[in-house]
């Protein structure tokens, strides 16, 4: 069996570098993926489901530095549950552990000028002319 998740939305906040204690970079940020559809009475819905996602490494550090809040991205990786007490009751956490992230653009924005898409794997080889945001 093979546990991997796709999922593209925009980004909830902006996003957070956090260290290890042996000094590894970790990003962590929530993201928010939207479905819509027609009712069969002809409306319009819309359910949006948010997600936590935890970048390591040096494409962390690039999450950190060029994603924000609003920005869209895809993201792929593996679905991961936690669980921890609270209040008596146990409690599970479902979060991605994202091994790509695609920069995709800010809220709206769907690539690069010139229709390209960013694809990072974590080693940061672009100058801030290349960034659209």
């Amino acid at each position: 069996m093979y546990n991997k998740i796709t999922l593209c939305g925009n980004l909830g906040g902006d996003p957070e570098l956090k260290y290890t204690r042996t000094g590894k970079a970790y990003c962590v940020f929530s993201m928010a993926t939207t479905e819509k559809w027609r009712s069969k009475s002809g409306d319009l819905e819309e359910k949006t489901s948010w997600h936590k996602v935890y970048v390591w490494g040096g494409q962390a550090e690039a999450c950190y530095e060029y994603l924000e809040k609003g920005a869209m991205a895809l993201v792929e990786g593996r679905l991961e549950y936690n669980t921890y007490e609270e209040d008596g009751k146990t409690r599970k956490l479902a979060q991605i552990n994202a091994q790509n992230v695609k920069f995709l653009g800010k809220r709206g924005q769907a690539s690069l000028p010139g229709g390209q898409e960013r694809y990072h794997d974590g080693a940061p080889d672009f100058g801030d002319d290349d960034i659209p945001f």
